[in-house]
């Protein structure tokens, strides 16, 4: 028998033979147990022997070890059980708050450089841009259609509210693209810097000693960051930023005088109404010059903003995921069919080992094969000689660098000289 346990059998004696009046001396057992912790046998070890005075203490002795520590246990498994039910109940409440996933889904919220906007996008608004962020060129009729009957809610006219709303909208659209286009080209940049260092990492005769060769890498980024925009035109202009700030700040100045009343909407109203002198008595815009000169006045709140000079300056399509970084101005546009090359040269150097194209629909592997010479010159003398396999999920074919064949995405075209 431990020290532990003689200590424990003492003060249990201690505590039972002191005379009752109500109950007749039991002495509890206080075999230890697998279900007490060592440190509330410790604990309670460790303990002097209580007053015989003090009933309170003298009933809590008699409890045996192990139903105490049973209901130390039940008490926290209740406070856990509460606590769950809070948030539970927490939970619920919020959910009840929220708006519909109906109404959540029918919109989209352009967030502020800044701060949160107080106003959600509607989908109309925010499809008159594209998933590069940059403004369609035209407004087909029935986004026309759709818009207005946005914002009219079924009326026939636009009331001042309903036409406050939409340059709202329209403002915090315009600041996010800008925002976005700012972040599109820096993720641009990033994949051009990796594969110029993938490209050069070979090359040389590195120095010895690791400062050198630290003042080596550093040189390299600086090299490549300065030279990014003239070698990869794919990533955009190098004022983008300049020319993106100046469209958050401008954006943020309308919405700010948005505020001030009707009389800020008379430069707009003149928009939609070119062949009135004074626009200061029309309250209400009606359908027919609504749908005629919405798109001179998205142009005009485009150029106020600078935002139409972003379109210009901003990456092309899928830059930002490392894709058609090799584009050139006069080369193919970018498209939604994908090609995938392979190149196995020996000869020909500074070309990838692999590349994907985005390309136009029905582009012939002769107009393909122009395109990929803009971007890579080197291949030029040696086309002629070049031996081209297409691959696709059925065959394997051998084909000319002049063929007609229509390309299509999930192709493969591997090119060895």
């Amino acid at each position: 028998m431990s020290v532990d346990d003689e200590k424990l059998l003492d003060a249990g004696e201690t505590t039972t033979n002191k005379p009752s009046s109500s109950k007749p001396n039991v002495k509890p057992s206080f075999k230890p147990t697998s279900t007490v912790p060592p440190s509330e046998s410790k604990k309670a070890s460790s303990k002097p022997p209580s007053d015989s005075h003090a009933p309170s203490k003298e009933k809590s002795k008699k409890l045996p070890l192990r139903t105490a520590y049973q209901f130390t246990k039940q008490n926290a498994s209740a406070k856990r059980e509460a606590s769950n039910l809070e948030l539970e109940k927490g939970a619920s409440a919020k959910s009840a708050t929220s708006p519909p996933s109906e109404a959540a889904r029918s919109c989209k919220r352009r967030n502020s450089p800044t701060k949160k906007p107080s106003v959600l996008i509607s989908k109309e608004m925010a499809d008159l841009v594209d998933d590069a962020f940059l403004l369609q060129q035209e407004i087909p009729p029935e986004h026309l259609e759709r818009v207005w009957n946005t914002f009219s809610e079924g009326n026939e006219y636009l009331a001042d509210d309903d036409l406050e709303l939409l340059i709202k909208e329209f403002m915090i659209l315009g600041r996010e693209a800008a925002r976005r286009q700012i972040a599109r080209q820096q993720k641009a940049v990033r994949h051009c810097t990796k594969k110029q260092k993938m490209a050069r990492q070979d090359t040389g005769v590195p120095k010895s000693g690791i400062e050198e060769a630290t003042e080596d890498k550093k040189d390299l980024e600086s090299e490549i960051l300065n030279e990014v925009h003239q070698k990869f035109p794919a990533v955009g202009r190098r004022e983008l930023c300049t020319e993106a700030g100046k469209t958050a700040v401008k954006c943020s100045q309308i919405l700010a005088r948005l505020t001030r009343g009707g009389a800020f909407l008379i430069p707009f109203k003149q928009i939609l109404y070119p062949e009135l002198d004074d626009v200061s008595e029309v309250e209400q815009i009606d359908k027919k010059h609504f749908v005629e000169y919405f798109p001179q006045l998205v142009y005009s709140l485009s150029s106020d903003t600078n935002l139409d000079k972003l379109s210009n300056l901003a990456p092309i399509r899928h830059a930002s995921s490392g894709i058609n970084l090799n584009w050139r101005p006069n080369s193919l546009p970018v498209g939604p069919v994908r090609v995938k090359c392979e190149f196995e040269f020996g000869e020909i150097e500074g070309v990838p080992e692999a590349e994907e194209f985005n390309i136009p629909e029905n582009t012939a592997l002769v107009t393909f094969m122009e395109h990929l010479i803009q971007c890579y010159p080197q291949i030029e003398d040696g086309k002629e000689d070049l031996e081209i396999q297409l691959v696709t999920a059925d065959a394997i074919t051998c084909v000319d660098a002049d063929s007609e064949t229509i390309l299509y995405s999930g192709v493969e075209l591997l090119m060895m000289d």
